[in-house]
C-alpha cells in the first residue's frame, strides 16, 4: 500500500507539473519553454520518471495477481497514472498540436497520438480495469496482455 501511495505521488507530482506548464500562453511556451527543451528530451530523461517506469516493468507481474485487499491501492496508482498521462497530453494537445514530440521528431505521428499510445500500453500492462477479476482471472488475462 506505502508503495501505491509513492508511485501514485510520484504520477500526481507529474500531472501538476503538467497542469502548471499548460497556464502559460501558447507563445510564452513555444518561445522559451520548448526551446529550453534539451533536443529529443523525454521524461525518461530525468531520474524520478526513468526510476518510475524500471519500477513498473520490475513489478507488472505482481501487479497482475495482486490480492484482493491490494485491488484498491491498485486503483489509486492506475488512476493517477493516467491523469499524469491526460495531462500530459492535454499540454502537448494546447501547445504543440500535430506537431512530433521533441523524443521522437522523425515520427509522423503527433505528440498526442504518441502519448495516448504509451499511455494505453503502459496502464495496459499494468491492468488498468482489472481490480475487479479474481487472482485467477487475472492470472488469465495476463497471458495475453503482458509484453
Amino acid at each position: 500500500m506505502d508503495a501505491s501511495k509513492l508511485l501514485s505521488a510520484s504520477a500526481s507530482a507529474s500531472a501538476s507539473s503538467m497542469k502548471l506548464a499548460s497556464s502559460f500562453s501558447k507563445k510564452q511556451y513555444l518561445d522559451v519553454i520548448r526551446p529550453s527543451m534539451p533536443e529529443n528530451f523525454s521524461g525518461l530523461d530525468m531520474v524520478d520518471h526513468k526510476e518510475m517506469i524500471n519500477v513498473m516493468k520490475r513489478i507488472k507481474l505482481f501487479l497482475l495477481s495482486l490480492p484482493k485487499e491490494l485491488y484498491e491501492a491498485k486503483d489509486i496508482f492506475n488512476k493517477s497514472l493516467s491523469q499524469a498521462y491526460d495531462m500530459h497530453i492535454y499540454v502537448c494537445d494546447q501547445f504543440v498540436e500535430d506537431e512530433s514530440s521533441l523524443r521522437a521528431v522523425s515520427s509522423q505521428a503527433s505528440a498526442t497520438e504518441a502519448l495516448s499510445k504509451i499511455k494505453k500500453q503502459r496502464l495496459k500492462n499494468i491492468g488498468e480495469n482489472d481490480s475487479h477479476l479474481s487472482p485467477k482471472q487475472h492470472q488469465n488475462s495476463s497471458k495475453t496482455e503482458v509484453k
